[in-house]
């Protein structure tokens, strides 16, 4: 059994990477979704800057939620469809598929 280590350096590298991509996006993402909870009160009473940071805070979290799902599914679709069988075929017997 022979052992590429400059593909396993490079997969173990991009997984660190996406990992920490996805859970800063969703941190953050989540962030905006509590600056937008707390700048209801004020909206509700009518003061512009309160709604304007409501609204741009959740558009913004939303988009973050979208950006780091679609980057895990990207990654995950990479990894699914490439062209090396041994991957194919780990993934495959992971979830049980021939």
């Amino acid at each position: 059994m022979d052992i590429k280590w400059n593909q396993l350096l490079l997969v173990a590298s991009a997984s660190v990477v996406v990992a920490v991509v996805v859970s800063a996006l969703f941190a953050l993402g989540v962030r905006l979704i509590t600056n937008a909870q707390h700048a209801v009160p004020g909206a509700r009473k009518g003061k512009a800057a309160d709604m304007r940071k409501e609204i741009l805070s959740r558009v913004f979290a939303y988009l973050s939620f979208l950006v780091s799902a679609a980057v895990l599914s990207l990654f995950l679709l990479g990894i699914l469809f490439s062209n090396d069988k041994g991957v194919k075929a780990a993934i495959g017997a992971f979830f049980g598929i021939q």
